[in-house]
């Protein structure tokens, strides 16, 4: 089983983490915040998509070009609200100024609905994946992974 497969095969946490502390439902989901409309999730069709979300992220990995390149992967694991994928960026942002690092050497992991087919989802195991992913792209002995 491959590091794509084995993130797709346990959802147990995306529940919690996608939605924050609401009931899991498994199959197609509905949750509900106080205040917020009803969110209809499958998350079937979901964990299935992951594997292809992460190998497009894995893709711009680019390959090791320097004496001393710099890694980076980034979260936003709150789902709530938008600002949490705005403060990524902004802290992508500022890390460039002080350390910079190639945009394409950046694995981003999002938990929002806006990012949902486009994005990974931020778990424990699309993180592990990532974090090999990662360790296969770049030179250990001289690079830097945030």
């Amino acid at each position: 089983m491959t590091d794509i497969s084995t993130a797709s095969a346990s959802f147990r946490y995306l529940r919690a983490a996608f939605f924050g502390a609401l009931a899991l439902w498994s199959g197609a989901a509905v949750a509900q915040a106080p205040g917020d409309p009803e969110i209809w999730i499958d998350f079937d069709k979901l964990q299935r998509a992951q594997p292809a979300l992460l190998q497009r992220q894995f893709a711009r990995l680019s390959e090791h070009k320097s004496a001393r390149d710099v890694y980076v992967i980034g979260m936003a694991g709150w789902s709530g609200q938008d600002v949490f994928i705005k403060e990524l960026d902004g802290a992508l942002a500022s890390l460039g100024k002080v350390i910079p690092f190639d945009p394409g050497r950046v694995v981003r992991l999002i938990n929002n609905m806006k990012t949902i087919d486009s994005v990974p989802v931020a778990n424990p195991d699309n993180f592990a994946v990532a974090v090999r992913a990662v360790g296969r792209s770049m030179n250990k002995e001289n690079d830097l992974l945030i």
